[in-house]
């Protein structure tokens, strides 16, 4: 077995591991929406009715947990003849497709509440950790960076719950790994754009903010062996004409986008209102006191049902960690920086259209119409989105370069997946389980 067999082996089993004890140990109901995506999922085969799933809601999301209590809500039998069944089937439904199958088979066997929560994580769980390692095996470049984000704390809880973020992970790394294979083979073969075809479904079937990212795809330096000579001949002329005029090109279509946006939100609110609303959400701190769990501790350290919060040093230290796996670039690859400056606006681009997607579907429902904040936006929407930055740095290799030994490099980053999970760890058995 090679270096890179090795790697990619430890890291399933850190992963099945780091997963393993979140399933065990994060009580029922403690995760952000477990509730919520858990309904989405039974629902796909159940008749929504108003009396269905009182199961799952009668377990109580508050930390404060009696003991035995919490064991009599997990324990109680349902009533599953309450549960209708009607086939309620989208193509938006394969995100909770994994929870569910768990969530069935074990309700064919027991109708306790506990067990039938837990097969449903297991099978998240293990989606989520083998889907990691199979992409970590594809990347042809940012693979420690792809695992660190991994397993950070945030999102090993996310996987060891019943909710959908795993598939929405797993899509976005993949369609990023694809563009590491682009990149490294320099060739769009039919191999890789059916695979292009598949990753924009999932794009597509988990959150549609993620079609965006295919915006990246006509600046990626490649031929296109897929398509006929002419086309893929037409293709490349077309680019180098772009190229060559890039600074008449971009200002007309940065000009027309903004424009297109601004006046897609003037149907909503007026856009001077917007922009004020986007600065107070991301900027006033005194107006938006969720600011530093959104874009700080909510992305790295947000443990429990929006309860438990890393300790801001903490998270410093583990941007620091993240800045260097970015950085790391063992094989020398080169990536030009019109790509990599383009690639550096996907996470605050991301971070602006959930914003404003949050700011007119919840904002309303949360603070009424008009506020002067969007509400909603959590931390671990936007953590996928780190991983683009890779590129970003890999370009910039003339003004900023990293030497560091490679194994201090990993020793760097062992240590580090060490210590986020007994914080973890720590936090989440003092919280629920021990008293200290």
């Amino acid at each position: 077995m090679n270096i890179k067999d090795r790697i990619n082996l430890k890291f399933l089993i850190i992963s099945l591991f780091f997963v393993g004890t979140s399933i065990a140990l994060m009580p029922i109901n403690q995760v952000p929406d477990e509730m919520n995506h858990a309904r989405i999922s039974w629902e796909i085969v159940h008749k929504p009715e108003k009396d269905n799933f009182k199961w799952m809601e009668e377990i109580k999301t508050s930390p404060e947990k009696d003991k035995v209590q919490y064991k009599n809500e997990i324990n109680k039998k349902i009533n599953l003849s309450k549960e209708k069944f009607q086939l309620n089937f989208s193509l938006k439904s394969i995100n909770h497709l994994p929870q569910l199958l768990g969530m069935m088979i074990m309700s064919l066997f027991t109708t306790k509440v506990f067990y039938i929560v837990m097969l449903g994580r297991i099978f998240n769980g293990l989606l989520y950790c083998v889907g990691c390692y199979l992409i970590a095996r594809k990347l042809k470049f940012g693979k420690l960076a792809f695992m660190f984000i991994s397993l950070l704390p945030i999102m090993i809880q996310q996987a060891g719950s019943l909710s959908y973020d795993v598939l929405n992970y797993l899509s976005i790394a993949y369609f990023f790994s694809l563009i590491t294979n682009i990149i490294d083979k320099k060739d769009i073969d039919n191999k890789i754009f059916i695979q292009i075809i598949l990753s924009s479904l999932l794009l597509y079937i988990t959150k549609t903010n993620n079609l965006l990212l295919l915006a990246v795809l006509p600046f990626v330096e490649t031929r296109y062996s897929f398509a006929p000579k002419n086309v893929e001949r037409f293709i490349i002329n077309m680019k180098e004409l772009i190229k060559k005029n890039i600074r008449v090109v971009l200002p007309i279509t940065i000009i027309v986008m903004t424009c297109v946006f601004f006046y897609i939100i003037s149907l909503k609110t007026s856009p001077l209102y917007y922009v004020k609303v986007i600065l107070n959400t991301l900027l006033n701190n005194n107006l938006n006191g969720h600011l530093n769990t959104i874009l700080t501790i909510g992305m790295f350290g947000y443990i429990g049902n929006f309860f438990l919060q890393f300790p801001l040093w903490f998270i410093y230290l583990d941007i620091i960690v993240l800045f260097i796996l970015l950085m790391y670039n063992p094989n020398k690859i080169i990536i030009s920086k019109s790509f990599g400056i383009l690639c550096s606006f996907v996470f605050p681009i991301q971070v602006l259209i959930i914003i404003t997607g949050m700011y007119f579907m919840w904002t309303p429902l949360a603070l009424g119409e008009n506020a002067n904040i969007s509400v909603g936006a959590q931390g671990r929407y936007f953590t996928p989105f780190l991983i683009f930055y890779t590129p970003f740095l890999f370009a910039l290799k003339d003004k900023i370069s990293l030497n560091v030994n490679e194994r201090w490099i990993y020793r760097i980053f062992y240590f580090s997946l060490m210590c986020n999970y007994v914080m973890m760890l720590f936090m989440v058995l003092t919280a629920y389980w021990i008293n200290l």
